[in-house]
Parts: C-alpha cells; sequence; structure tokens
C-alpha cells in the first residue's frame, strides 16, 4: 500500500511539472512572437496574427498575453485609421492592465489615446491622456 502511494506521488508530480512546464513553455512563445511582430514593425500586416495569439492567451488564460494583443490590435486600428476599434481594444486592454497593475501597458493605451485625440484634433483630451501616459510611464 505504501509504494502505491508513493508511486503515485511520483507520478503525479512529474505529470504536474510536465504541464506547468509545457503552459509556460507556451507563454513564453506567445511573448516571443509579439515581441518579434514589434521588432519587424509589421503590425498592420500581421492583425490576423495578432488576433490568433490574443485569442490563445485568452484560451490559456495569460492575461499578459491578452493585454499585449489588444494594445497591439489598438495600434494597428490606429495605423488604419478606424479610431473607434482602436478605442474599443483601448478599452478592454485598459481594464485588464489596471487588475494586473501593468503600467507599462497602461502607458502604451494613453499614448496611443492621445494620438487618436491629436489626430482627431480634440487638443484637451489628447493633452490628459499623454499626461497619464507620462505618469504611468
Amino acid at each position: 500500500m505504501r509504494r502505491s502511494f508513493y508511486l503515485f506521488l511520483f507520478l503525479y508530480f512529474f505529470s504536474t511539472n510536465g504541464y506547468a512546464q509545457n503552459f509556460n513553455h507556451k507563454k513564453t512563445e506567445i511573448l516571443k512572437t509579439y515581441d518579434q511582430i514589434e521588432i519587424d514593425d509589421k503590425e498592420a500586416v500581421s492583425a490576423d496574427e495578432i488576433k490568433k495569439l490574443y485569442d490563445e492567451s485568452r484560451k490559456i488564460s495569460f492575461v499578459e498575453g491578452e493585454i499585449r494583443g489588444l494594445t497591439l490590435l489598438q495600434k494597428v486600428a490606429l495605423m488604419n485609421g478606424d479610431y473607434i476599434l482602436s478605442g474599443k481594444y483601448s478599452d478592454h486592454a485598459e481594464v485588464l492592465a489596471k487588475e494586473q497593475d501593468d503600467y507599462n501597458s497602461l502607458s502604451a493605451i494613453y499614448l496611443y489615446r492621445g494620438k487618436i485625440h491629436i489626430i482627431l484634433d480634440k487638443s484637451v483630451e489628447a493633452k490628459a491622456d499623454l499626461q497619464k501616459a507620462l505618469d504611468f510611464a
């Protein structure tokens, strides 16, 4: 009986340890892919890939990946002139980033919002958003 118990513990430890390693590897791969998209400066070309990474992040409850995806999608929508869609992405990203106390992402979110307001010639809103971006930076 005692042997069975130890065997069970041994197998349980290795099975959960393997799952955790695979899970962490998946997170790392998602972040590396986001990094490569940004380094290559191909956010607009990679919008579908960003959406896939975002969906993958949601599927595994990887909030950092979700925030990163939403922020990149916000930037893509801004670059494409779709300010309403950019705002929707930023609203969702802001909620998640605040829950995680992710100040770097909040800074980026407000920076892109500020850019939208500058384009729309809303200087008061732009100044407020850009100041928030600085506050979080």
